[in-house]
């Protein structure tokens, strides 16, 4: 069949006898996400983009139609696909020619400049999700990361045109159109929380989509309230106003019932809700309850007074948990989070917990995973998120990057448990594309210890005596740690989402060196401690002068906050039980 087809199309058959039908069929359909994508690049139908998103634009030079775009998928589907829609089989036996296409498809509407082009990548883009739509169904695993991704990208595209409200309130129509589509796949998704607040946000931000939002967020939370009972308990309180109302009835008698909840029961629902991803709206609406309920407060000081001091105690004692649990959210990677969590413990204040035990002892983490699993899933972690994020460069690598991540075998073992390293428990079913079907190799980790001397040993890399930035600093001093390492795909090409994200070139220096100390040679750890000694004392020397250069490393507040959460770090995971590497 696809031989009649390619003796039928001129140019096909002029390739076909250059190299071969079987080796040109091979070519194509490696290559059709490009396919895909190039096809819908040509898409320029006015009547489709006034009917979606109600403007009115006018191509000068037109290309292909609705209708058009879908005579190609058909051909296609004959060519590669054994007649089977195009949409099922990428997601049933393509996922990473799907994931790819969504990625070109959205960095293209980040891309555009102009109002028309960005219009027709979001058309494009838009003609895309709805052949998807049509082969979603409850039980398809890659759900979750469809949505996710939809939502996040249309998301940025109207956080990003703020001074634009045209492609605001186009955009805004297809939000409002895919989540009505796909809303009853969001009953087990913790992203509804995060749409909630987005759409609340919007909703104060955005005159032009402000009554959009609140139609959406009645039709997510008070219309549709029985799917989503779950979710709507550990949202926040929505405000006191007339738009609200509604959702505010509905939103208490889910959370309280028929009782009118105190402090106490507000507190209570603030530790039940564990999802770190909306954590800092919750410790936002938290921080206003300890503020105004001061009186309250105090007659919850005074129940301290009357526990023992055993462990037990704690753990059935409203104060020891909340405290306990905003000091280890002050701790947390998200600095939002962390910022609104000492906020609260400010509002707290000091008190006398009647014990010097804060947490149980049965309830404390310990590490149960090699230093090299550790950097794994942190990457994977912030990955995930900078997949989601709408700078061109970052997102492409981090795709590519995850990609590799998930082909170790450490990786692959991480996203299989659903570990959390400080970012929320990883999804699997977020990063399912990514995920490898095939069986994944060990990383070795080993040190080329001459090429580690040669590049770590100097004094002008780990303190600079010349003015540089702390992002040339920590990103020259990550990448030459991760070169030092030999036959290690993952850890050498880390060195690429170092050069566009300085934080997670502050995340992983942590990591590294504790990882060097406990893997490496001896001369290696020798030549690590001398040289954080050095940067301290560098430090200190630098401190005391009175006219001294701030802006030298040593002095500089970022660097030595990334020292020391080093020198922090590994004495903490000295004391900690670890795999050792095999």
């Amino acid at each position: 069949m696809t031989a009649d087809i390619v003796a039928k199309n001129k140019r096909l058959l002029k390739y076909s006898r250059v190299i071969g039908h079987d080796r040109l069929k091979g070519a194509l359909k490696t290559n059709l996400g490009q396919i895909v994508v190039g096809i819908l690049d040509f898409l320029t139908d006015e009547n489709a983009i006034e009917s979606h998103f109600g403007e009115t634009v006018i191509f000068f030079v037109k290309h292909l139609s609705s209708v058009d775009v879908r005579k190609c998928f058909k051909f296609v589907e004959t060519l590669f696909c054994n007649n089977e829609p195009l949409a099922n089989f990428l997601t049933s036996s393509s996922l990473s020619k799907f994931e790819n296409v969504l990625l070109e498809l959205k960095c293209n509407i980040y891309k555009s400049q102009f109002f028309m082009d960005k219009l027709k990548c979001l058309y494009a883009y838009r003609f895309f999700v709805n052949m998807i739509i049509s082969e979603l169904k409850p039980d398809s695993s890659w759900r979750f990361f469809f949505i996710r991704d939809v939502i996040n990208t249309l998301f940025n595209v109207i956080d990003n045109n703020k001074d634009s409200t045209r492609i605001e309130t186009a955009t805004f129509r297809f939000v409002n159109s895919f989540l009505r589509q796909v809303f009853k796949f969001l009953t087990t998704k913790d992203i509804f929380p995060e749409i909630v607040s987005l759409l609340k946000k919007f909703y104060f931000t955005r005159t032009s989509i402000k009554k959009g939002c609140k139609e959406l967020l009645v039709f997510l939370v008070v219309d549709n309230a029985t799917h989503f009972e779950e979710h709507i308990k550990i949202l926040d309180s929505f405000p006191d106003h007339e738009d609200f109302r509604e959702i505010r009835k509905v939103q208490k008698k889910i959370k309280y019932g028929d009782q009118d909840p105190g402090v106490e029961e507000k507190i209570e629902q603030f530790l039940k809700h564990k999802d770190i991803l909306t954590k800092g709206d919750s410790l936002h609406n938290l921080r206003e309850i300890l503020c105004d309920q001061k009186i309250k407060l105090t007659g919850l000081y005074e129940k301290l007074q009357d526990i023992r001091g055993f462990s037990e105690d704690c753990e059935q004692s409203l104060v020891h948990r909340l405290v306990c649990m905003l000091c280890q959210l002050s701790y947390s990677a998200d600095q939002n989070v962390s910022f609104e969590a000492a906020r609260c413990l400010g509002e707290i204040g000091p008190i006398n917990l009647q014990t010097l035990v804060l947490q149980a002892e049965n309830n404390l983490v310990h590490v149960r995973h090699s230093p090299f699993e550790i950097i794994c899933g942190t990457t994977i972690s912030l990955l995930m998120k900078y997949l989601i994020e709408c700078d061109i460069e970052v997102i492409r690598k981090a795709s590519k990057m995850l990609y590799a991540a998930l082909k170790t075998k450490e990786g692959k073992k991480i996203v299989g448990e659903g570990a959390d390293f400080g970012y929320g428990p990883i999804n699997k079913n977020d990063i399912i594309p990514f995920y490898p079907t095939s069986s994944s190799s060990s990383q070795r980790v080993k040190v080329d210890v001459n090429r580690f001397i040669e590049k770590l040993d100097s004094d002008e890399l780990w303190c600079p005596r010349r003015n540089v930035s702390h992002q040339s600093w920590i990103n020259l001093l990550v990448s030459s740690m991760l070169e030092t390492f030999v036959d290690n795909d993952f850890l050498n090409g880390l060195t690429e989402i170092c050069n566009v994200k300085v934080e997670f070139s502050e995340h992983l220096l942590p990591l590294l060196v504790n990882l060097l100390v406990l893997y490496g040679h001896r001369s290696v750890t020798n030549i690590l401690f001398k040289n954080i000694e050095y940067f301290f004392s560098e430090h200190w020397r630098l401190t005391v002068q009175e006219n001294r250069k701030e802006e030298l490393i040593a002095v500089n507040k970022k660097s030595v906050k990334c020292m020391l959460n080093v020198v922090n770090y590994v004495r903490l995971m000295k004391n900690c039980s670890v795999y050792k590497s095999r």
